[in-house]
C-alpha cells in the first residue's frame, strides 16, 4: 500500500466557504437535549460491539454530541475545518484535544480504535472520499473500526427535495427551492451515495462493511467498516431487512423494519 497522499480540493474549499459564517449545526432539532440523546444512542449502537479507548472524530463540529458519546476515560481527538466550531468546542471542553484541519486529507500517524464521522461524507466528493479512506486505513489499529454516519442515500434525493422527510407538506415549491439552493451554492447536503458504492470502495481497501439504516433520518444510512471480522451487534442491513431494526427510537422502543422499508427502496 502506498503512503498517504494529500491534495487540495475545490470541493473542500466550497464547503469551507459555506460553513465560514455558520455558528451552529444545521440539523433540525440539534439544540434539543432529547434529540441529541436519541442521535447519540443511534451512533453508539454502531460501535457497541467493540471496546473503544482511543477515538478520532473527523468533522467534530462544535462538540454537540461530545458529552453524549464519549466517556471521561476516552482518549479523544477531534478535528474540524471550521475555526469557529473548534473555538466553541474548546470553550465548552477545554481539556479536549482539538485541531482545525481539513478532514479528507487528515492523517496524523497515530492508531485509533475508532475513527468516527457523522454527517461528514456528504461534504466529500468521490476523490476526497477515497483519499480519506486511504488515510484512515493507516490510522486504524488492529481490530480498528471506521464509522461513516448519516450518509444521504442518492435514490431518495428527489423525495428529500420534494420535502417528504420534512415537517412541511411535500410540494413542487419545496423541490424548486432545493434546486435553487443547489444552483446558488447554498445547499449543505452536497454528495449523496448508495450503499453499493460504499461497499465497493471498502472492498478495494480490504475492509469489511456493514450497512445500517438510520432510525432518525430515513433518507440516510450508516456504514461500519472494519479490518477484522464482520461487525456484529447493532446491524440493520438495508438490503433484505431483518425482522426488526435493533436501533432504538428516542423513546427506547425498537422500530419495525416495515416502517422504513418503503422509504429505503
Amino acid at each position: 500500500m502506498k503512503g498517504p497522499r494529500r491534495s487540495y480540493s475545490s470541493t473542500a474549499e466550497r464547503f469551507r466557504v459555506f460553513w465560514s459564517d455558520k455558528e451552529t449545526n444545521l440539523l433540525q432539532g440539534d439544540n434539543d437535549d432529547g434529540f441529541r440523546r436519541a442521535r447519540a444512542n443511534e451512533m453508539r449502537e454502531l460501535f457497541s460491539f467493540q471496546s473503544v479507548d482511543k477515538v478520532l472524530e473527523i468533522g467534530c463540529g462544535d462538540g454537540t454530541l461530545f458529552s453524549y458519546l464519549w466517556g471521561p476515560r476516552t482518549d479523544y481527538k477531534g478535528i474540524d475545518f471550521s475555526p469557529q466550531f473548534i473555538e466553541k468546542f474548546r470553550a465548552k471542553y477545554p481539556a479536549a484535544k482539538l485541531e482545525c484541519k481539513e478532514g479528507a486529507s487528515y492523517q496524523d500517524g497515530n492508531l485509533y480504535d475508532l475513527i468516527f464521522l457523522d454527517g461528514v461524507l456528504q461534504h466529500f466528493d468521490r476523490g476526497m472520499l477515497e483519499q480519506h479512506l486511504r488515510n484512515a486505513c493507516f490510522m486504524m489499529g488492529d481490530g480498528g473500526c471506521l464509522i461513516w454516519g448519516s450518509i444521504p442515500r442518492r435514490c431518495l434525493r428527489m423525495q428529500y427535495d420534494l420535502g417528504r422527510f420534512g415537517a412541511t407538506k411535500p410540494s413542487l415549491v419545496c423541490l424548486a427551492k432545493s434546486w435553487l439552493a443547489r444552483l446558488l451554492g447554498r445547499d449543505a447536503m452536497g454528495y449523496w451515495y448508495e450503499p453499493a458504492e460504499i461497499e465497493t470502495l471498502a472492498r478495494k481497501y480490504g475492509l469489511r462493511t456493514k450497512i445500517v439504516a438510520s432510525s432518525m433520518f430515513p433518507y440516510r444510512f450508516h456504514a461500519v467498516l472494519s479490518k477484522t471480522a464482520k461487525p456484529v451487534g447493532a446491524t440493520v442491513p438495508i438490503h433484505g431487512f431483518s425482522a426488526e431494526i435493533k436501533l432504538k427510537a428516542g423513546n427506547g422502543q425498537s422500530i419495525p423494519a416495515a416502517a422504513w422499508k418503503s422509504r429505503l427502496r
